[in-house]
């Protein structure tokens, strides 16, 4: 079973995917243990395949008309394309620096958006799940086999299954709660923290940097505002001042029917993930509140 929403109390659902030879005994047991339950997704693979025709569909009108959807599914190389048309078309504010390559080879770029130098700065990062296309297209060739891979690409020794859970990988909390030392589980934290030259990568850049004072991690499941901690359940310092600020973010979130459905720390809303990102950052590279 691949859990999209783990367990993490009794009054909030769950998002599983089920594959189809174990359908019928997973239906069962929720109905023998009464536990209630609706199919979201009738066919996935379907879904999936009709997404790889707008995707091929998508990729031929960016190469011919230069332009690019933001709602769509590209390769790396026409997102590497965007990158270098919105450096050229604000040489004055963006800049690009490349800080790692990742397990594969393929070079990890950051935009820098400045108006001068020494200033306080925000780290955003987006597509750190393979799977979450919509966040940012990270890697054709990563996900090309299986479109609901979302770790890493790095090899595992003594196990034939890949990769790492890169949000698993950080240092903070490493190994703690939500996280998995199964090589085949998506949730594996790795043979050590900061193992993945990814996850290692950006924290040596945000370390270098000294000036960097938010973190911002995007996701594209479920309609959520989160702040620490992911992988222990207890309040941040500073947990009202959180709380006010994401509770004023929360109504901008909103497109169409869909809206920011739940606003807090992240394990009071989700699995205990491991999170470590934000907290690896706040435990090492904030020495002050500013």
């Amino acid at each position: 079973l691949d859990f999209w929403t783990e367990p993490a109390k009794t009054d909030i659902p769950v998002d599983v995917r089920v594959p189809f030879t174990s359908l019928q005994s997973v239906k069962a047991y929720l109905e023998y243990n009464s536990i209630d339950y609706s199919i979201m997704i009738e066919d996935l693979q379907e879904v999936i395949n009709k997404e790889k025709e707008e995707m091929e569909s998508n990729e031929r009108t960016a190469r011919n008309s230069g332009s690019f959807n933001f709602g769509a599914y590209y390769n790396l190389d026409i997102i590497n394309s965007a990158l270098d048309l919105i450096i050229a078309d604000y040489r004055s504010l963006v800049s690009k620096q490349q800080i790692g390559n990742s397990y594969e080879g393929r070079p990890l770029n950051v935009l820098k958006f400045s108006t001068g130098a020494g200033r306080p700065g925000i780290w955003i990062d987006a597509g750190i799940h393979a799977r979450e296309w919509v966040t940012q297209a990270t890697a054709l060739w990563t996900a090309h086999k299986n479109r609901m891979w979302r770790k890493t690409r790095s090899v595992n020794k003594g196990s034939s299954c890949a990769g790492v859970d890169p949000n698993r990988n950080w240092n903070a909390g490493f190994g703690g709660p939500g996280a998995d030392a199964n090589p085949c589980s998506d949730a594996y934290y790795g043979p050590s923290a900061e193992s993945e030259v990814e996850v290692k990568s950006i924290a040596n850049f945000i370390r270098s940097h000294g000036k960097i004072k938010g973190f911002i991690s995007i996701h594209s499941y479920s309609q959520l505002l989160l702040f620490p901690y992911g992988y222990k359940c207890t309040n941040p310092a500073h947990y009202t001042e959180l709380v006010s600020l994401s509770n004023s973010k929360a109504p901008y979130t909103r497109s169409g029917n869909v809206g920011c459905q739940a606003v807090g720390g992240k394990s009071d809303h989700v699995y205990a993930p491991s999170d470590n990102c934000c907290r690896t950052f706040r435990q090492q590279m904030l020495a002050s509140r500013s």
